[in-house]
């Protein structure tokens, strides 16, 4: 996987993060203060979700694709990182590959 492929598929990533964060979150009044803040908090941890996404992707070998909305459900991320922890411990494991 090249460095611009995971650019892109992590921009649209964050692309489909934002938007199902949109449909999510009803609007509601709340203070400038408070919105500049969660919207600090959510890049953040969309921040920190790409650099686990760039890791999980270089680590176990999975296609960006296979792996950009796996990175956003927290029950999918957890299963990845049990394959990245296994690939760690045994680094002459195969590379996964799609059917």
């Amino acid at each position: 996987m090249s460095t611009s492929d995971a650019a892109v598929a992590a921009k649209e990533a964050r692309e489909r993060f934002l938007k199902r964060l949109e449909e999510k979150v009803p609007a509601s009044p709340m203070a400038e203060e408070d919105e500049h803040e969660q919207e600090q908090e959510q890049e953040q941890e969309h921040g920190t979700r790409l650099q686990e996404f760039a890791y999980l992707s270089e680590t176990c070998g999975l296609p960006t694709d296979c792996l950009a909305d796996a990175v956003l459900d927290d029950s999918s991320r957890d299963a990845l990182r049990q394959l990245a922890a296994q690939y760690e411990a045994e680094p002459d494991l195969p590379q996964q590959t799609l059917p």
